[in-house]
This record gives structure tokens, sequence and C-alpha cells, in this order.
């Protein structure tokens, strides 16, 4: 009998055990819980480690030259902006025109999406023109005209944003007039 409970026992703890696991999985590779040196003071007691958001820079605060800004990726087909950790197509306006709607669709059957109006504008250089992007960027076809975001108008739902690579500027025009589409990865999406 007493056997049977200490078995009961550790099938209890073992299964216990499983469960945790299975719904906790990386408690497994936790390794030690002990907080690291720098949480603690002299005494052993703790801490503080937050940051301010004074002391964390958002990511698109950084501002790199082309040539360590972006890097070619996907066997070419892709270029990696270090600034902003999007994935842009290396060749922009090679791909569509069309109706907003139709870029939006264009850009998710290719396994992309199109990008909102500051994602697109990310890549603006307003001391460039013709087009308006950084010097020495890897894009091809990029004209100097409008190119579709995914951001709709929130006072016209029949508009959309769009950037004119010629100047840089930002407007908005009717969804129905046919431009150019720049599909993007990474970002506020998971594609």
């Amino acid at each position: 009998m007493r056997r049977s409970r200490n078995l009961m026992s550790v099938l209890v703890v073992v299964s216990s055990f499983v469960a945790v696991v299975m719904v906790f999985p990386g408690l497994l590779g936790a390794g030690d819980l002990e907080p690291p040196p720098e949480a603690v003071d002299g005494s052993g007691n703790p801490v503080s480690t937050m940051k301010t958001l004074d002391q964390i820079p958002p990511v698109w605060s950084q501002k790199l030259p082309a040539s360590e800004r972006f890097v070619l990726v996907r066997d070419d087909y892709g270029v990696l902006d270090k600034e902003t950790g999007l994935v842009w197509s290396s060749s922009g306006g090679g791909q569509s025109v069309g109706v907003q709607e139709q870029g939006i669709d264009d850009c998710y059957r290719w396994g992309w999406r199109l990008p909102t109006i500051d994602e697109l504008a990310s890549l603006v250089d307003r001391s460039q023109r013709n087009p308006a992007l950084p010097s020495g960027h890897p894009f091809s076809y990029i004209y100097n005209t409008f190119f579709w975001s995914a951001t709709t108008s929130a006072r016209d739902s029949n508009q959309a944003f769009a950037v004119n690579f010629g100047t840089g500027s930002i407007v908005k025009l009717p969804k129905v007039e046919r431009h150019f589409i720049w599909c993007v990865r990474g970002g506020c999406n998971s594609r």
C-alpha cells in the first residue's frame, strides 16, 4: 500500500512537471533564476534595471548613409533597410501599376504587403530629387511618379496616401487612379 502511494506521489509530481513544461516551455531552458549582478546593489538588494523612454532611442531615429543603410537580401530580390528593419522589393516600380486595391492584392499574392504611408515615406530623402531616395540606394525601377501606400484617408475612404518619388511629396489620391506599387515585408504586419 505504501509503495503504491509513493508511486502515485511520483506520478503526480512528474505529471505536474510535464503539464508546467507544456504550458510554459521556456522554463525548461530558463537556466539560473538568480538576478544578474547589475540587478542588485552591494548589499544584495534588488535594484531597478528599467530604462526610461529617453534612454531607449526608437529604431527609426537612426540615420545611416545609404552604403550602410541598405543590404541586398533574398537573392537580391529584397533590400533590408537597417534604419527601419523593413525589407523592400529591390525593383520598386517594376512590380505593378494599378488602382490602390489592386496593389494591396498584388503584394499579398506575391507574399509581401503594401506599405503604410509612414513606411513608404521613410525611404524619402528630401535633399534628393528624381528620385527622392538616399544617394547610392540599391533600388531599380523607381520612377519619378506616385507610389501607393496602404493608408486610406481618414476623411475620405475613397482616397489613399501616395508618395511621389520624383519630389518626395506625400499626397492623397482617389483610390481608382492607376499608380505604381512597391511591396514590403516586416514592420506592422507579419509579412
